[in-house]
């Protein structure tokens, strides 16, 4: 079967974010681990159970940035994204909200070509400067708020402010989410019995509310996109893209969902940052999106709410459930409820988990 012919037969495609992957690849280090058994139950499961001639699981430049910021020894990794994706790989298509599926000749020299080539575009290197000095120029600076602050990273940021020390894109995204954490705020929303009408009422509340957001004048959804459109990643991009990088930005600046300090301190962060958004953009446009990156799988939630998406999106323990009630409605047809083991051997380890098959429950969303 050539590549053509390969492709007109898939019926699924299944998005699977980095983290996904990593627990595959990891498996042998992380044997005991349940998160690493659940990524790899499912792989096992669509290996055993499934027609792999239909579903294409692919690969996208996230993952080759993902692997390359992680470590110089990658070879080992890109076998496993090779045996996995089966060389499928999924990209934007120029001037076009639409994805595009092709097949890689050599998923290698793929990674190398990259590797050799990693650069983060010079054209958002100050994007979000506008954002950056205005909070502080109205809201941080101000010696009453900064009563109200966490102290240590307030301090921290204020001295990166004014010793000037934002030289490339990867500062830029660092500082901002110093600040975001600094300028504090959790909205926390039940995204599942929400309507999309609530939700936007909802945001517009949050966004009167906002600190950080009311520091540069913005107090409503639609100058929030105004802003955004001119103030912050003016660089090129599908209309699509633009909507998954700005909901997500949104969500972050509001308090839906909240970065970690700890991680807003690693040097790896802004360059994982961005990568989990071309996850998101790319991911969404499939027909399921698998994360098990908590602030990741809200940002699709919220995203699909918004803009009326199709697509199922799943942690990875519902999706290893779905997966298994999937091939059981289909092996036992006659039962509601039918238990069944999967079991799987690697070096000399034997491996088993069980599954009690739900089809009532909605395991995806």
């Amino acid at each position: 079967m050539n590549a053509k012919e390969e492709y007109e037969n898939f019926l699924a495609y299944y998005y699977f974010d980095y983290n996904i992957f990593s627990s595959i690849i990891s498996f042998w280090e992380n044997a005991d681990n349940t998160t690493y058994q659940t990524s790899y139950s499912s792989y096992v499961i669509l290996n055993q159970f499934y027609d792999l001639t239909k579903i294409c699981i692919p690969y996208s430049m996230a993952h080759i940035w993902d692997i390359m910021n992680g470590t110089k020894e990658y070879e080992n990794k890109v076998s496993m994204v090779n045996e996995i994706s089966k060389r499928w790989y999924v990209s934007e298509e120029k001037d076009s909200d639409l994805i595009r599926v092709d097949k890689s000749d050599d998923v290698f020299a793929h990674f190398d070509e990259v590797f050799q080539s990693m650069k983060m575009t010079n054209s958002i290197r100050n994007a979000f400067n506008p954002l950056i000095e205005s909070a502080f120029k109205n809201s941080l600076l101000n010696k009453q708020f900064s009563g109200m602050v966490d102290s240590d990273l307030y301090k921290n940021t204020l001295n990166i402010y004014k010793q000037k020390k934002i030289k490339s894109v990867y500062d830029v995204f660092q500082f901002l989410y110093k600040l975001v954490n600094v300028m504090g705020g959790k909205n926390n929303l039940d995204l599942n019995t929400l309507s999309k009408d609530e939700l936007f009422k909802k945001l517009e509340s949050f966004i009167r509310n906002s600190k950080l957001l009311n520091s540069v004048k913005v107090k409503s959804l639609s100058e929030f996109e105004i802003f955004y459109d001119k103030e912050l990643l003016n660089f090129q991009q599908s209309d699509f893209s633009k909507k998954i990088f700005m909901y997500s930005f949104l969500c972050d600046f509001i308090g839906i969902t909240k970065e970690k300090k700890e991680n807003v301190m690693k040097d790896t962060f802004a360059s994982g940052m961005i990568n989990d958004l071309i996850h998101l953009s790319i991911g969404l446009r499939c027909s399921d999106f698998v994360t098990n990156d908590e602030n990741l799988k809200t940002k699709a939630v919220f995203c699909k709410k918004l803009l009326d998406l199709k697509v199922k999106i799943f942690d990875n323990k519902n999706f290893c459930q779905y997966l298994a009630n999937e091939y059981a409605k289909i092996k036992f047809p006659e039962m509601d409820n039918k238990e069944f083991t999967i079991s799987y051997e690697i070096d000399d380890k034997k491996f088993q988990k069980s599954f009690k098959t739900d089809y009532g429950k909605v395991l995806y969303e």
